[in-house]
């Protein structure tokens, strides 16, 4: 890998739920990412590793546009 490779900024987006602590020493473990999150669109975890969250949780017309907006953000 060249060192313009190395060197570039990497967008990562978290899709599932992903507890604020581990999305910090993701950043701090690799900062050429942009970890882009918003825990208010994830759905609430019932217990640790719980990625799928609470089945009954649904999302705002408002925060699937946003989570949409995120996940989009990726691609470009």
């Amino acid at each position: 890998m060249s060192m313009a490779h190395r060197s570039e900024r990497l967008r990562v987006v978290v899709a599932t739920p992903l507890a604020e602590q581990h999305c910090e020493m993701i950043e701090r473990l690799e900062p050429r990412i942009d970890l882009i999150r918003d825990q208010s669109l994830y759905p609430p975890m019932r217990h640790p590793a719980d990625f799928s969250g609470d089945p009954s949780f649904r999302r705002t017309l408002s925060n699937r546009s946003r989570r949409r907006l995120a996940l989009d953000a990726v691609k470009h």
